[in-house]
């Protein structure tokens, strides 16, 4: 998934912060006439789907941002991982086609355009990829949050499960392996589905629902279930955010741009989005190829400045972009008021102390 921030100016025009989800697939397979990219890359659909959301960032801001790339205009950045930085290559390549003297190869119509490392998106942190966390006091946090979700949906997974283990291959099913595996029966029929590939009639009873909503309360407990875990996510990428539009009020940003990109995932997200207001219980699975917007605007009469967020769901043929209403703050939503809502998740000094803190300090 990308992450896109756009910046606006002091005389109103649009300028946002988005977030995109890349589209990857599949979980398990070996198929590679099918998935020719191997697991968990970028499809063709994919690069295809990156490239027009760029096009339709460029359609949305053309005017406010140049035609041609400048270096003090936008900054990308991305996770270091090879799907984001593929993702944000291709969103780049929609965005900025070469004109004029970018114009290096008339039969090619791209350009090399640089993409920077972005080491505060916490997504990577999210899973125990180690016996030692990388963050203990988020594991924390997520254990209680998966406790409770067990509680209310463990005994439907377990049986939902069961009933389909003879089509799936996966091992008996146990309290452990449950999340694991309700993802790995999700990912596999929603990238065969948007891959157009046909889905095996057993996948009915199951797909798309009751599973995408059960995936979709078991992501939002790994991420947003707690005020603790949605600051050690995505907090420090927008504090990160609110300074740079910060910056931009006071005339201070060196170089003024007009555009921050972050490309990274579907947990950088919903990270976003929980620290704006959504509530874990209203999570929804985010389709590829979507973006949250974070616009700075300034009113011209009043001379205030004022956030406003977008969405944009990938699965829309338009990509057309609708409001992301801000919990506790009316639309559009006063700056000053957006930080001191927002404040508690972004607030953070020493994020490597904070990680290793007591979860009883943090509770």
């Amino acid at each position: 998934m990308c992450v896109l921030y756009f910046q606006l100016t002091r005389h109103g025009k649009r300028g946002p912060h988005t977030e995109y989800t890349y589209p990857k697939c599949p979980y398990p397979s070996d198929d590679a006439k099918a998935w020719p990219y191997g697991v968990a890359q970028l499809t063709k659909k994919g690069r295809i789907q990156m490239y027009q959301l760029g096009a339709k960032i460029r359609s949305l801001y053309n005017g406010f941002l140049n035609e041609s790339y400048y270096q003090e205009d936008i900054r990308a950045s991305s996770t270091l991982v090879d799907r984001t930085l593929m993702s944000a290559a291709e969103f780049l390549a929609g965005l900025f086609p070469p004109k004029g003297f970018q114009v290096w190869d008339k039969d090619l119509l791209w350009q090399p355009l640089p993409i920077f490392p972005n080491y505060l998106d916490h997504t990577l942190g999210v899973p125990r990829l180690s016996p030692i966390s990388p963050c203990p006091l988020f594991h924390d946090f997520q254990n209680q949050s998966l406790t409770r979700f067990d509680q209310e949906n463990g005994s439907k997974m377990r049986d939902m499960l069961r009933r389909i283990q003879r089509y799936t291959g996966l091992d008996d099913v146990t309290t452990e392996s449950t999340h694991q595996q309700i993802i790995t029966v999700f990912e596999t029929l929603s990238c065969m589905e948007d891959e157009g590939l046909p889905l095996p009639s057993w996948a009915k009873s199951v797909y798309p629902e009751p599973l995408s909503n059960l995936v979709a309360r078991l992501l939002a407990a790994n991420t947003i279930g707690s005020p603790v875990t949605i600051r050690l996510l995505q907090g420090q990428l927008f504090q990160e955010v609110v300074s740079l539009m910060e910056a931009k009020i006071n005339g201070s940003l060196t170089p003024n741009r007009r555009m921050y990109y972050y490309s990274g995932h579907d947990y950088t997200l919903l990270g976003v989005q929980g620290i704006l207001g959504l509530n874990s219980s209203d999570a929804r699975i985010i389709k590829p190829g979507s973006a949250l917007v974070l616009e700075l605007h300034q009113n011209n009469q009043t001379r205030n400045f004022y956030f406003q967020a977008l969405y944009i769901d990938g699965s829309t043929n338009d990509l057309e972009p609708v409001d992301f209403k801000i919990s506790g703050c009316d639309h559009p939503c006063d700056f000053n008021l957006l930080k001191k809502i927002t404040e508690k998740y972004y607030d953070i000094k020493d994020y490597s102390k904070e990680c290793h803190s007591k979860s009883s300090k943090r509770s």
